[in-house]
């Protein structure tokens, strides 16, 4: 009997203990990867059950099961665009699973899935783009148009009306043209950074930066598009050929662009100096092209290392003739100007890459960059002549080296570099040489300490040397940026802090004078330091899925020391425009973000800004020493779609006053409409543009005021303008996407 009640117990022991191992969870975690880079917002399931969950931008997920009587588990993995991979796994834990997914080659319409389309962490918001909200061939500037803080006008990027962005592909810097040649079908997802790494304080001048992350394809194909355009005025016309091949281990792309950029400008002039004053009224004409040639190739070298090589070519020309009357106490004379500005920029770069596992990678940069800008002015009148002839040259030679690391620490990636950059600046012979040696070493990591927080934060140590025949400069600073965001649940709150320096450009160190007009005569000083700049932001975001709506408010600071600012000084009993270091600055502001559909039709996205600017110096010479004021900044876009095939879009842009320490400008509203469509099997893409409706924005002031001092110029520079443009696409539809950072250096600014 007791042999029997052993038993029963021991049976319902086993029972008992099988019950509960059969509750115990399983974790099952690994990385999701497409042409051997991470997929991010892979839907991750298990047929007959509820739990889904999402890749995340490093292609890694993490799934929680309930384990049963089965040995095994089938697990499925589904992305817009791939082929759907399903795969059985043993049923324990397991954290390192490494699962491919392979792009489907028939084009098929996009599926929307459930799950996160705004994934925000420190410093950085990711948005997931669907090309079903957009027409066919619609191209990548109208995805960024919809994105909320972000404003597109001009050629300009900026993030809250004023951080002016850093646009990447897929790694690689681009410029704006570039970013007119992808399609939005192409786009995988568009990263907004609103506080870059240190490594960008230093070698480059970047308030903010845009990453364009594009789909993986396998297919081996060549595609290309012809475009031509042609406006209503001012003999406006273009054309852009592009072309991109693609093999098993070598991608090619390349594309030319040319364009007329011809206006008519008028200047009405009026300077008050004491109780002396000057009038001047201009009617100046002008005749240009500029185009721009660039191309970028990856080849593939084993599953370890690769190779990139890119080259850009970018020039213009212009002529300008004016024809105009000059006024004062003293005299009264008609004059005529004929002007000359000529730039050509170009630059090549190589970067080889190896990767020790799918964790580490190291990258070897090297770069060659050549900036020639020159001026020549010619005034005449019947007492007199006047020839001035200025150039500025820059040559630039880069090398940098980085490695990258995601760390065993879950959440954590970190990555360290050093960068050298050789400059020599040329001026004409009156003028000495300058050149500028920079070594940078930076750090910088991300890590997320729960769910709900994550951090970013950088380092980077700058130190520069300059030296021309006159004297030498040596500096060096520590360059720190961080940031935080909070996830509250509906809300998330971002704080960002940087400090940064920007270099003197070249048109800002020339010391001769460059004669822009009669009364604009710009002098250069190859004596500057760098501004330095700290800034504090702080972002409410809040994102509503059931109206789909987005809103997001951003508080900000800076504060400019040592600032770089433009002067007027007297020199040779002539008032001219200098730069000097003596500069402080403070803005703060504000700007409000909001985006939605409305009557799910139309697209909204909209924003507004107040900012506060405050410029003052001390300097003893400068005959204006404070400005300050408020502005508004404001943005509009419209867009819509009717029957899938035609696009209807509307920009609205108006930037109250643009002030500085020298002047306040005064704009008017920029706006533009153009409807888009596909013919012959979406070959063909037809677009009519109206740019600057009804020329609102033709008229601009210019306004200084201090003391017993005061200018004022008028200007109107019509460019309104009806464009057709008109594209034709051949070969087979693929992406000829590839990542690898090329060197970039923004410190300063070039034209």
């Amino acid at each position: 009997m007791k042999k029997i009640i052993s038993k029963l117990i021991l049976l319902v022991l086993i029972v008992v203990s099988t019950v509960a191992f059969s509750q115990n969870p399983v974790k099952i975690e690994g990385r999701v990867l497409a042409d051997e880079q991470p997929l991010s917002d892979v839907v991750i399931s298990i047929p007959g059950n509820n739990i889904k969950v999402l890749t995340n931008n490093e292609g890694k997920f993490s799934i929680i099961i309930q384990s049963s009587q089965n040995k095994n588990v089938e697990i499925i993995f589904n992305a817009a665009g791939y082929n759907e991979n399903r795969q059985i796994f043993p049923l324990e834990n397991n954290s390192n699973i490494q699962v491919i997914l392979k792009e489907k080659i028939n084009e098929i319409a996009e599926v929307a899935i459930e799950g996160k389309t705004t994934l925000q962490k420190a410093g950085k918001t990711s948005y997931k783009i669907n090309s079903k909200d957009f027409t066919k061939n619609t191209k990548s500037d109208k995805v960024l148009q919809r994105l909320p803080s972000i404003t597109v006008v001009n050629e300009n990027i900026l993030i809250h009306n004023r951080k002016q962005a850093l646009l990447f592909i897929d790694g690689i810097e681009a410029d704006f043209i570039e970013l007119k040649k992808l399609d939005a079908k192409d786009i995988a997802t568009v990263e907004v950074i609103s506080n870059p790494p240190s490594m960008y304080n230093s070698t480059q001048n970047v308030d903010a930066i845009i990453q364009i992350i594009t789909k993986v394809k396998e297919e081996h194909f060549i595609k290309g598009e012809l475009e031509a355009r042609g406006g209503t005025r001012l003999s406006k016309y273009g054309f852009s050929p592009t072309l991109s091949y693609k093999s098993k281990n070598i991608i090619f792309k390349a594309f030319y662009d040319f364009g007329t950029n011809n206006q008519n400008i008028n200047n009405d002039f009026e300077r008050i100096d004491g109780n002396f004053s000057t009038y001047t009224k201009t009617d100046r004409q002008v005749k240009g092209w500029q185009n721009s040639l660039n191309a970028k190739s990856k080849i593939i070298l084993n599953s370890k290392s690769s190779i990139y090589l890119s080259g850009n070519l970018f020039g213009y020309h212009f002529d300008g003739k004016s024809m105009g009357t000059f006024t004062d106490s003293n005299q009264n004379y008609a004059f005529t100007t004929e002007d000359q500005e000529v730039l050509r920029k170009w630059g090549v770069s190589g970067v080889y890459e190896y990767k020790f596992n799918e964790k580490s990678i190291i990258q070897f940069r090297s770069k060659y960059y050549d900036h020639y800008n020159s001026n020549n002015y010619l005034f005449q009148n019947s007492l007199s002549e006047d020839h001035n002839t200025s150039y500025t040259r820059l040559r630039e030679l880069s090398n940098e080296v980085i490695y990258r690391n995601k760390s065993k620490i879950q959440g954590l990636t970190y990555f360290l570099g050093y960068k050298n950059i050789y400059r020599r600046f040329q001026f004409p012979l009156e003028a000495s040489l300058y050149s500028q040696s920079l070594n940078t070493f930076h750090g910088n990591f991300s890590y997320d300490i729960t769910d709900k927080i994550s951090t970013a934060a950088s380092l980077a140590y700058d130190n520069t040397y300059n030296s021309t025949e006159e004297f030498s400069q040596n500096y060096s600073y520590f360059l720190p940026s961080a940031s935080v965001n909070f996830d509250l649940g509906k809300i998330s709150l971002n704080v960002d802090y940087s400090y940064k320096i920007q270099r003197p450009n070249a048109t800002y160190l020339n010391p001769v004078p460059v004669v822009l007009s009669p009364t604009y005569i710009l002098k250069g000083n190859n004596s500057l330091l760098p501004e330095l700049k700290h800034s504090f932001d702080v972002t409410l975001h809040q994102k509503n899925t059931k109206n789909k709506s987005d809103i997001s408010l951003n508080l900000f600071s800076q504060l400019l020391t040592n600032a770089i600012v433009e002067t007027l000084v007297t020199e040779n009993n002539m008032i001219i425009n200098s730069f000097e270091n003596a500069g402080k600055g403070t803005i703060i502001g504000s700007n409000l973000s909001y985006n939605r559909k409305i009557f799910k039709l139309i697209n909204f996205s909209g924003s507004a800004g107040f900012n506060y600017s405050l410029y003052n110096t001390q300097s003893e010479i400068a005959i204006i020493r404070r400005n300050e004021g408020f502005s508004l900044s404001s943005n509009i876009n419209l867009s819509t779609t009717i029957k899938d095939k035609y696009s209807i879009i509307f920009n609205g842009n108006y930037n109250s006053r643009n002030i500085q320490l020298v002047s306040t400008s005064y704009y008017k509203p920029l706006t533009s409409i153009e409807i888009e469509s596909n013919y012959f099997n979406d070959n063909l893409t037809v677009n009519l543009s109206y740019n600057d409706l009804f020329g609102w924005s033709a008229k601009s002031k210019i306004r200084s005021n201090y003391k017993n001092f005061s200018q004022t110029n008028l200007i109107n520079n019509n460019l309104s303008n009806i464009l057709l443009t008109i594209t034709y696409r051949f070969g087979k539809n693929f992406t000829d996407r590839f990542s690898a950072p090329a060197i970039v250096n923004d410190d300063i600014t070039n034209k």
